[in-house]
């Protein structure tokens, strides 16, 4: 999940994800390529690890955050610099941001899937 499936009409959100939509001719028989948005992917899933629905936790946590700082928690200019940070780097909260907006993104973005939040 990232921000660009997010579709609004009014009241009304809708998630949606074109991330795996390929062109396929009648010769191709597999795909082989990295699906996901670097900023929004979970730990487990840059770990190659098998996972649940907590990854979209993940992906809504680094949402929130950057809809309340106007930037995602981890940024890097490669892939290779941004999977560390993910890994491994304590996210920095502004001091405006409230407690309690502050606590659920913390539990949305914790590197243990068994410790975040679940739906």
């Amino acid at each position: 999940m990232k921000p660009q499936n997010i579709l609004l009409d009014g009241d009304n959100v809708k998630l949606c994800d074109f991330g795996f939509a390929k062109q396929m001719s009648a010769s191709t028989q597999f795909l082989n390529s990295i699906k996901g948005t670097p900023l929004y992917i979970a730990p487990e899933i840059i770990q190659k690890k098998s996972y649940t629905s907590k990854v979209d936790v993940w992906s809504l946590g680094i949402i929130l955050y950057e809809l309340a700082t106007g930037r995602p928690p981890f940024y890097a200019t490669t892939v290779h610099l941004l999977t560390p940070k993910i890994l491994y780097e304590m996210i920095k909260y502004p001091s405006s941001m409230s407690p309690t907006l502050r606590d659920l993104i913390d539990y949305m973005l914790k590197k243990a899937p068994d410790k975040r939040y679940d739906w």
